[in-house]
């Protein structure tokens, strides 16, 4: 660990060396110390060859140009290395006793740290060189994919100064960590990403499923899996994969979906509706955008929970509130068809989804209540240890007994958990569980003295 942290600060100190050197040469050009220019390309070329590192496996994998790393040293710099930056900001144009406006830079008054903006990495990147100027500034439009990744943060340092170029830089914190100490990058650490990150202990072994949803669970993971390589061999053809898992609550859809991420090694983003759904006109789908632009062609699985909040069906236009909700559901339409990561939707309603919807999910996978045999499997894997049952039968008597839920056995046996500690006991007894089953059923306004009967649902 100790030399994979030392090759790390070998290759940023490489790459904060390079940055170095172009100020150097930059600011000797803009002074005037250095009349003869020298060939741009030449002076600004990068370290061929990082140390193998964090942010050298950054950059080698996305294969940047010259001005975006350059763009990715100088927000990183600015906090690792600011010293960097002093020979831009003390320097002062004899004409106007301010710093040179071509450097773009502005300082910060409280710690005297130099404030970066686009102009400032043009500036570096082509000097005085127009044409080269006029090229970079296409590669750092407001396309650009760290723009929209979110890895760099553009703000406008004045209402007065809202040109792309002004705008002051920054590197996200999930990213600076990511380079300084390899930390994993969670876009749901990122300023204003809607969507949580689904993280869970369990395997696939942990799942309790029918044989017939298991193997539907299989085809859904085959996708995950080859979807690129698809890609490769039909040109594009095939890709974009929505599959729906419906059924009563607690059966387990969001577990299996976190699962399905650990198995395949894939990060699972769940959509989180109240940072999502606004009643401002346009600000769900400007939200949504976000999540599609950064998600939409990584290795990923993306997961909309209570998919019928987003996903309903449209109605009639009688108000202007119809109508903008239509265009919502016609706006998602759209991006699911262009979306190339596995899109997974729950709900407890399969029946209120707009039709346009369930025409494009190629699965629809119900987790529904378990049987008795999954009940019995679930009240076996619900203890961890030291924690045993006694009788070693009780999970089969229970499972028999009570017609409850996975998430209801992992709420019942967590309490009787603590209530056994409490008493300095590791043995979970019927006594034991039978109140909190019965919490359970009140909970879910169930009738406790008929306790096979499942709930009224209405969920095909």
């Amino acid at each position: 660990m100790q030399a994979e942290a030392e090759l790390n600060t070998a290759g940023l100190k490489a790459e904060a060396d390079w940055l170095s050197a172009v100020i150097e040469i930059r600011t000797a050009e803009l002074t005037g110390k250095n009349s003869g220019w020298s060939e741009p390309l030449k002076i600004i070329a990068p370290p061929p060859r990082l140390a193998p590192g964090f942010y050298a496996g950054f950059v080698s994998i996305n294969g940047y140009s010259i001005c975006e790393r350059l763009l990715l040293a100088s927000i990183f710099c600015r906090l690792y290395e600011p010293a960097i930056f002093n020979a831009l900001t003390s320097l002062v144009d004899p004409a106007t006793d301010r710093l040179y406006v071509e450097t773009g830079c502005f300082i910060e008054k409280n710690t005297g740290r130099a404030l970066l903006t686009l102009q400032t990495i043009i500036f570096l990147a082509a000097g005085n060189n127009k044409r080269l100027s006029a090229e970079y500034q296409k590669i750092l439009s407001s396309q650009n994919r760290l723009f929209i990744d979110g890895i760099v943060r553009l703000n406008n340092p004045s209402p007065y100064l809202n040109e792309l170029l002004n705008s002051l830089i920054s590197l996200d914190k999930s990213y600076y960590d990511h380079f300084l100490y390899g930390k994993k990058i969670r876009l749901d650490e990122m300023e204003k990403f809607p969507a949580q990150l689904l993280e869970t202990t369990k395997t696939f072994d942990d799942l309790v499923l029918v044989d017939e949803v298991s193997k539907q669970l299989k085809t859904v993971m085959n996708y995950a899996r080859l979807y690129r390589t698809m890609g490769d061999k039909t040109g594009g053809q095939l890709q974009g994969y929505v599959t729906m898992f419906f059924g009563p609550p607690g059966t387990g859809k969001t577990m299996t979906a976190s699962v399905i991420g650990k198995e395949l090694g894939m990060d699972v983003y769940a959509v989180n509706l109240s940072r999502v759904v606004s009643k401002y006109i346009g600000e769900t789908e400007k939200n949504l955008e976000i999540v599609f632009e950064r998600l939409g062609n990584r290795d990923c699985i993306l997961f909309f929970d209570e998919a019928d909040a987003l996903f309903g069906k449209r109605s009639e236009v009688t108000e202007a509130n119809d109508r903008y909700a239509n265009q919502e559901i016609a706006y998602l339409l759209q991006k699911i068809d262009k979306c190339n990561c596995l899109v997974i939707l729950a709900t407890n309603f399969k029946q209120n989804l707009d039709f346009a919807f369930t025409r494009r999910i190629l699965s629809c996978i119900k987790i529904d209540w378990p049987g008795d045999d999954e009940r019995k499997k679930l009240w076996e894997k619900a203890l961890v240890a030291p924690f045993s049952y006694s009788p070693e039968n009780l999970p089969e008597a229970l499972a028999n007994k009570y017609a409850i839920t996975g998430a209801n056995i992992a709420n019942v046996t967590k309490l009787a958990c603590y209530e056994a500690l409490a008493n300095d006991s590791t043995h979970i007894t019927l006594a034991l569980l039978e109140p909190f089953i019965k919490l359970e059923y009140i909970k879910e306004r169930r009738n406790p003295n008929d306790p096979r009967q499942w709930p009224i649902n209405q969920l095909m």
